[in-house]
């Protein structure tokens, strides 16, 4: 893959911070609950959508800057905990609060590229590119005492439009901020047929805490092991990662792929007791792949069969704690579902099917245990205090979250990206265009992407033999 110089932009065109409409929210604060300390010193969450929309500067500058600036402000009256700000005991004795103040606001940048519609289609397309190229659209996210989220909108004239979020995932998973887009989304929308916005219940989030039970103590437990962590003390966000050297890609898995990738599994693991989901065999069948091109650093032996290797994933858990929470409860409320295997056992031919099985029953055993979700809660610090970073492969993002829906008027977006995977050693797994197939989204050293590409295809051919 040739590699080329990161793109320039013209001058920012616009740069504020957008409130909720004055005198609607009343100042509050909000107590984190445990599933949000768990995310305290998490990695920022970076996503870019692209749509295919092509418009002037003029247009870009008299038309859509006002409206978004309109619909987001109105929207935040409704998700107002995305314009807070992290306060933080000086002594540490106490875990943090949300505090929110009349006027705190989201920052929201507008920009407007200097380069051809090539770029965008470039960058809005499937094949490896360079990961730098991407960061000129990432918006700058103040640090967790500052703000919790952040836009930017850059417009490639006559082309497209590029909406980039960060946010801090201590204020909420990917499910409540995915609920906080259609909100937005949906306003936007009506903005273009009514000049009076408002929600309708279904857009509405759930922001109580106190619902949020807490039968272990594990909020003071994990206070009590991270406290002593310090939070962004020099008051400043946390800096984009060096990607020198690495490529993105998106992988899709068509229906077809992955009923012949359940067939497979099932055929070579009698004893697999239900049938493999869409997202376990995808899983699996990248974890495979990943592990086969040597993705992993060179440490990781594959041809050794005692060389542990984990997998992760996040399974929502609103609607199994024991006092269930609303489908709309706007936080965290996640659980890991941890997978260990062995590299040289995934490597084999039959790495597919061990690695299904592998992330199947892990996934069972978390969610419908007798223990209940929180079963090994007290223990999941200490996991990732012990087990090196590298041997990790993390899930971001749901098939379940649909983005390719998130329409502000201007049509379905063309592309998702998230480019936070660039440092938080994931993958990206989401909805593709085509409802019933998959997105993978990878980002790997760039002389290993074009292995991983064969691999990948060559691999599912040989499943239809």
């Amino acid at each position: 893959m040739a590699q080329s110089s990161p793109p320039t932009y013209a001058a920012v065109v616009e740069q504020s911070s957008v409130a909720p409409p004055p005198g609607k929210v009343a100042g509050f604060s909000l107590p984190l609950a445990f599933f949000d300390l768990k995310w305290l010193h998490g990695s920022p969450v970076h996503r870019l959508i692209f749509y295919q929309h092509a418009v002037s500067r003029t247009h870009f500058k008299d038309t859509i800057i006002p409206h978004l600036k309109t619909s987001l402000s109105i929207a935040l009256q409704y998700y107002p905990l995305l314009a807070a700000k992290l306060a933080v005991p000086t002594d540490y004795s106490t875990p943090p609060e949300f505090v929110y103040g009349d006027g705190d606001g989201v920052p929201l940048v507008f920009a407007v590229s200097d380069d051809n519609s090539g770029r965008f289609d470039c960058l809005s397309s499937n094949h490896a590119r360079n990961s730098k190229e991407f960061y000129p659209l990432i918006p700058t996210l103040p640090s967790v005492r500052r703000g919790m989220f952040a836009v930017k909108v850059t417009l490639f004239p006559e082309a497209g439009i590029c909406v980039g979020i960060a946010y801090h995932h201590v204020v909420g998973d990917g499910s409540s901020i995915f609920g906080f887009m259609k909100a937005w989304t949906a306003l936007s929308l009506l903005g273009h047929k009514s000049s009076s916005l408002s929600l309708s219940d279904e857009y509405l989030p759930f922001l109580d805490r106190s619902v949020v039970g807490d039968p272990k103590g594990l909020k003071a437990l994990m206070w009590s092991q991270i406290k002593h962590i310090p939070i962004d003390e020099d008051g400043h966000g946390a800096p984009l990662p060096d990607v020198t050297g690495k490529a993105r890609a998106t992988f899709v898995v068509t229906q077809n792929d992955i009923q012949k990738l359940k067939t497979h599994v099932i055929s070579r693991r009698s004893k697999v007791a239900r049938q493999p989901s869409s997202f376990v065999v995808t899983c699996a069948y990248m974890w495979t792949c990943l592990l086969r091109s040597q993705c992993f650093p060179s440490g990781i032996n594959r041809d050794e069969d005692d060389d542990t290797v984990y997998f992760l994933c996040a399974a929502d858990c609103r609607a199994r704690l024991d006092t269930p929470l609303p489908a709309n409860y706007f936080g965290n409320c996640l659980v890991p579902c941890i997978v260990r295997a062995k590299a040289g056992q995934l490597a084999a031919e039959e790495g597919v099917a061990a690695a299904a099985e592998a992330i199947g029953e892990a996934i069972h055993r978390q969610l419908e245990c007798e223990e209940g979700v929180l079963r090994g809660a007290e223990d999941w610090n200490s996991f990732f205090g012990t087990v090196s970073f590298e041997r990790i492969l993390s899930v971001a993002g749901s098939p379940r979250l649909d983005y390719y829906k998130m329409d502000f008027g201007w049509g379905k977006p063309k592309k998702i990206e998230t480019t936070s995977i660039d440092y938080s050693g994931a993958i990206y797994v989401g909805c593709a265009k085509e409802s019933l197939d998959i997105e993978v989204g990878v980002s790997v050293p760039a002389a290993k992407m074009h292995l991983l590409k064969t691999l990948f295809e060559e691999g599912l051919q040989a499943l239809s033999l």
